[in-house]
């Protein structure tokens, strides 16, 4: 585990990242369901489900102490850390990376890279492949990521993070949002 500054590169620039030691992303054990997993956890007062994720993304928040010790559970299969960008929004590594390649990588270079790595590539797009790490440790998904993106071959690699939906206001500038009645609702119908 990286007790250091974190970064993450994008487009070759290393964006700033700052652990949040008090959120999980926590994934059940193979054999084990994930809401029996999250009522047992959430029956803990020194933790709390966020339900603010998409309910099959078990994402679990509180006291630091009490989370280090969830990836000991028998029914937990890792945890994954939690990160602040500059922006101030929080990032939450998954088990996934997306690995983009240069063109001219052969499939064979692409599986010799991945290969060498601890884990398993699990889908294969035309842009991107999807790396499932099995590192336990909770920052591996990034410091993997960090690593991938410096061979020549690899165009970005990214860690699948999970963010929490925002909420934007609709410009009302634009020129048709009057006919867009549906992004305006002030209860004119009732």
């Amino acid at each position: 585990m990286n007790n250091g500054d974190y970064t993450l590169t994008v487009d070759g620039t290393p964006m700033p990242l700052r652990r949040v030691d008090n959120v999980r992303f926590v994934t059940p054990a193979r054999d084990a369901y994930p809401a029996t997993t999250a009522a047992r956890l959430a029956r803990s007062s020194r933790l709390a489900i966020d339900p603010t994720y998409p309910p099959d993304s078990l994402v679990v928040r509180g006291d630091r102490r009490k989370l280090e010790e969830v990836p000991g559970y028998r029914d937990v299969q890792n945890t994954r850390a939690a990160f602040r960008d500059p922006k101030g929004n929080l990032l939450l590594l998954t088990n996934t990376l997306l690995v983009g390649f240069d063109s001219g990588a052969s499939d064979d270079d692409r599986e010799r890279l991945l290969g060498s790595l601890p884990g398993e590539v699990i889908d294969r797009k035309a842009r991107y492949w999807k790396f499932r790490v099995a590192a336990q440790e909770e920052d591996a998904p990034l410091l993997l990521a960090n690593e991938l993106s410096e061979e020549s071959i690899v165009k970005y690699a990214e860690p699948n993070a999970l963010q929490a939906a925002t909420f934007h206001q609709a410009p009302q500038d634009e020129p048709r949002f009057g006919n867009q009645w549906t992004l305006r609702n002030t209860g004119q119908n009732g």
